[in-house]
Protein backbone atom coordinates (compact mmCIF):
# COMPACT_ATOMS: atom_id res chain seq x y z
CA UNK A 1 0.00 0.00 0.00
CA UNK A 2 2.76 2.41 0.50
CA UNK A 3 4.59 2.11 -2.61
CA UNK A 4 1.54 2.83 -4.85
CA UNK A 5 0.66 5.23 -2.55
CA UNK A 6 3.86 6.96 -2.73
CA UNK A 7 4.67 6.54 -6.41
CA UNK A 8 1.46 9.46 -6.82
CA UNK A 9 3.64 11.57 -4.33
CA UNK A 10 6.39 11.81 -6.38
CA UNK A 11 8.91 9.54 -3.86
CA UNK A 12 8.31 5.92 -5.44
CA UNK A 13 12.11 5.46 -5.98
CA UNK A 14 13.05 6.65 -2.43
CA UNK A 15 10.32 3.96 -0.71
CA UNK A 16 11.07 1.22 -3.61
CA UNK A 17 15.02 1.01 -1.90
CA UNK A 18 13.38 1.77 1.72
CA UNK A 19 11.61 -1.35 0.95
CA UNK A 20 14.11 -3.36 -0.72
CA UNK A 21 16.74 -2.38 2.30
CA UNK A 22 14.44 -3.68 4.32
CA UNK A 23 13.55 -7.15 2.56
CA UNK A 24 16.82 -8.11 2.47
CA UNK A 25 17.94 -8.79 5.78
CA UNK A 26 14.43 -9.40 6.81
CA UNK A 27 14.38 -12.14 4.12
CA UNK A 28 17.91 -13.58 5.46
CA UNK A 29 17.05 -13.43 9.02
CA UNK A 30 13.63 -15.54 8.83
CA UNK A 31 15.51 -18.36 6.26
CA UNK A 32 17.81 -18.28 9.23
CA UNK A 33 15.30 -18.65 12.29
CA UNK A 34 13.58 -21.24 10.04
CA UNK A 35 16.76 -23.32 8.94
CA UNK A 36 17.63 -23.60 12.98
CA UNK A 37 14.25 -24.67 14.08
CA UNK A 38 15.21 -27.43 11.38
CA UNK A 39 12.21 -27.11 9.14
CA UNK A 40 12.54 -28.54 5.50
CA UNK A 41 13.92 -26.70 2.22
CA UNK A 42 10.89 -26.57 0.83
CA UNK A 43 8.88 -25.33 3.62
CA UNK A 44 11.59 -22.25 4.10
CA UNK A 45 11.11 -21.25 0.43
CA UNK A 46 7.82 -21.35 0.20
CA UNK A 47 7.65 -18.91 3.39
CA UNK A 48 10.56 -16.60 1.49
CA UNK A 49 8.07 -16.99 -1.30
CA UNK A 50 5.47 -15.96 0.09
CA UNK A 51 6.77 -13.18 2.63
CA UNK A 52 8.43 -11.86 -1.02
CA UNK A 53 5.00 -11.29 -2.92
CA UNK A 54 3.52 -9.35 -0.19
CA UNK A 55 4.43 -6.38 -1.18
CA UNK A 56 3.87 -6.86 -4.82
CA UNK A 57 0.40 -7.80 -3.69
CA UNK A 58 -0.42 -5.08 -1.41
CA UNK A 59 0.30 -2.85 -4.38
CA UNK A 60 -1.94 -4.58 -6.43
CA UNK A 61 -4.80 -4.81 -4.29
CA UNK A 62 -4.08 -0.80 -3.36
CA UNK A 63 -4.78 -0.58 -7.45
CA UNK A 64 -7.69 -2.50 -6.91
CA UNK A 65 -9.17 -0.63 -4.19
CA UNK A 66 -8.12 2.93 -5.09
CA UNK A 67 -10.64 2.70 -7.93
CA UNK A 68 -13.32 2.44 -5.94
CA UNK A 69 -12.10 4.04 -2.28
CA UNK A 70 -11.29 7.68 -2.61
CA UNK A 71 -7.43 7.51 -1.24
CA UNK A 72 -8.35 9.37 1.96
CA UNK A 73 -10.33 7.65 3.54
CA UNK A 74 -8.13 4.35 2.50
CA UNK A 75 -4.94 5.60 3.79
CA UNK A 76 -6.62 6.32 7.52
CA UNK A 77 -7.83 2.62 7.20
CA UNK A 78 -4.38 1.20 5.64
CA UNK A 79 -3.14 3.68 9.11
CA UNK A 80 -5.03 2.16 11.01
CA UNK A 81 -4.30 -1.67 10.69
CA UNK A 82 -0.59 -1.16 10.35
CA UNK A 83 -0.53 0.74 13.82
CA UNK A 84 -2.94 -2.10 15.24
CA UNK A 85 -0.36 -4.46 14.14
CA UNK A 86 2.43 -3.34 15.33
CA UNK A 87 0.68 -2.60 18.86
CA UNK A 88 -0.41 -6.10 18.92
CA UNK A 89 2.99 -7.38 18.63
CA UNK A 90 4.70 -4.75 20.60
CA UNK A 91 1.93 -5.49 23.71
CA UNK A 92 1.79 -9.50 22.77
CA UNK A 93 5.47 -11.11 21.81
CA UNK A 94 8.40 -7.81 22.43
CA UNK A 95 7.46 -6.44 25.67
CA UNK A 96 6.98 -9.32 27.79
CA UNK A 97 9.78 -11.17 26.50
CA UNK A 98 11.85 -7.89 27.01
CA UNK A 99 10.74 -7.96 30.54
CA UNK A 100 11.30 -11.61 31.62
CA UNK A 101 14.91 -10.92 31.73
CA UNK A 102 16.50 -11.07 35.49
CA UNK A 103 18.16 -8.41 37.35
CA UNK A 104 19.49 -5.42 36.84
CA UNK A 105 19.33 -5.68 33.57
CA UNK A 106 15.17 -6.28 33.45
CA UNK A 107 15.34 -2.36 35.21
CA UNK A 108 17.14 -1.39 32.15
CA UNK A 109 15.17 -3.18 29.72
CA UNK A 110 12.09 -1.34 31.53
CA UNK A 111 13.37 2.11 31.73
CA UNK A 112 14.47 1.93 28.18
CA UNK A 113 11.08 1.08 26.98
CA UNK A 114 9.47 3.98 29.22
CA UNK A 115 11.95 6.22 27.65
CA UNK A 116 10.73 5.38 24.36
CA UNK A 117 7.18 5.56 25.20
CA UNK A 118 8.12 9.31 26.43
CA UNK A 119 9.87 9.76 23.41
CA UNK A 120 7.52 8.99 20.38
CA UNK A 121 4.91 10.73 22.68
CA UNK A 122 7.45 14.11 22.74
CA UNK A 123 8.09 13.70 19.11
CA UNK A 124 3.93 13.30 18.55
CA UNK A 125 3.27 16.51 20.31
CA UNK A 126 6.20 18.27 18.50
CA UNK A 127 4.61 17.22 14.85
CA UNK A 128 1.18 18.45 16.41
CA UNK A 129 3.06 21.95 16.48
CA UNK A 130 4.31 22.05 13.06
CA UNK A 131 1.33 20.81 11.64
CA UNK A 132 -0.62 23.68 13.58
Amino acid sequence: LSLAGAVEGGVGTGVFLAILAHKLPTSVSLSALLLAELRPARTVLIALATYGLMVPLGALLYLGISATVPIARLAAWAMALSAGSFLYIAVIELIPQALRTKGTRRVHVALALLGGVLLMAWVGELSHGIHD
